[in-house]
């Protein structure tokens, strides 16, 4: 599963920032970790919220995260599970960091957490009101800038100037801003299917190829006659205008073939959890400004990055056993705001 932009970086990061966004109207003014809720204390099974093999995800944890989150009464389900997989990522990501041997001294961590506090207070803010707010301890504090010295010397062990030349050659459509015009068919295939039902579904839109390479008829036709995506309902030839290199459609196996493709050709079988797509297009656009490697390599190694977490992410996560469970019904604070829904913020 593909996360958004700059996600785990902000996982990683959180507690070092203050980034932490905006409260949320009804949200109770938290309180400062207890010493029960240190890192060194045993947590009450009843604190434990899921866990990524023995690693367990607790309260503190979800509140941590929850004392940044913007949101409205009734969506407490999708937040809550939203949240809860940011926390087994950033296990994940935390547990790879750690297994590579990384090293950080306790030398390091008392000058990042040193700088930490002079930032604060030239902002004429104080780190302890910070932690208060975030629900941390001293202690998770200094656990918290350990992890973002070790993600950052993992990192940029992994980041020289040919990995990323290389990186940015094999992206420059992303980089660079470039579109393409395009269209596609889609034949679906149902969630759960078998080898057999996908193998017939292939057969059936290869044959569809051949109407349209042989002239039978063209690409508009057969998807006027033949898709399955609902928004060619107008019968419009499966055209979806231009689209990005990342943004407007999530399928990396549908975007890689569609902008590798030459001008006016059409795709073989394309396979996204959708079903299998044939994909024409019809016009290749350059982007705006061209990017410029040297002057630009902070915002290349930052991207490159948040792929390489993703990957690791998804590597780990097919090793690792994970357990969610349902939200405790007093895990989220209860409505203080009584003003009209009109009123809030959307």
């Amino acid at each position: 599963m593909r996360r958004d932009l700059g996600l785990m970086i902000i996982v990683v990061v959180l507690a070092s920032q203050g980034t932490f966004g905006t409260r949320s109207s009804h949200a109770q003014s938290p309180k400062p970790a207890s010493k029960s809720e240190e890192p060194s204390k045993k947590v009450d099974a009843k604190d434990i919220l899921g866990s990524v093999d023995d690693q367990k995800i607790t309260r503190s944890d979800f509140l941590q995260l929850l004392a940044g989150a913007d949101y409205q009464p009734g969506v407490e389900k999708e937040l809550y599970s939203k949240l809860m997989d940011i926390l087994v990522d950033r296990a994940l990501l935390k547990r790879h960091i750690e297994a590579s041997g990384v090293k950080v001294t306790e030398a390091e961590v008392d000058d990042s957490v040193a700088r930490l506090d002079a930032e604060f207070k030239k902002q004429g803010q104080s780190v302890d009101s910070f932690l208060a707010q975030a629900h941390l301890s001293r202690e998770e504090l200094r656990m918290n800038q350990r992890l973002v010295l070790e993600a950052e010397k993992f990192f940029r062990a992994r980041e020289t100037d040919e990995l990323l030349r290389a990186y940015y050659k094999k992206n420059q459509d992303l980089f660079n801003q470039n579109m393409i015009v395009a269209s596609h068919i889609l034949l679906r295939v149902p969630a759960g299917a078998s080898a057999e039902e996908k193998a017939k579904v292939l057969k059936r839109i290869t044959e569809i190829k051949k109407e349209i390479d042989t002239g039978k008829m063209t690409f508009a036709e057969a998807a006027n006659k033949y898709s399955e995506d609902e928004g060619n309902q107008d019968k419009v030839g499966g055209y979806l205008g231009k689209i990005p290199r990342r943004g407007r459609i999530k399928s990396e196996e549908f975007l890689s073939k569609a902008f590798a493709l030459k001008k006016g050709s059409v795709s073989d079988p394309v396979e996204t959890k959708l079903g299998y797509h044939l994909i024409k297009v019809t016009e290749k656009i350059d982007g705006p400004v061209k990017f410029n490697f040297d002057e630009q390599k902070d915002l290349l190694r930052q991207q490159y990055r948040i792929e390489m977490q993703t990957e690791i992410v998804a590597e780990e996560r097919k090793k690792a056993k994970i357990e969610i469970k349902p939200a405790p019904p007093d895990l989220f604070p209860p409505a203080t705001e009584t003003a009209p829904a009109a009123n809030r913020k959307r």
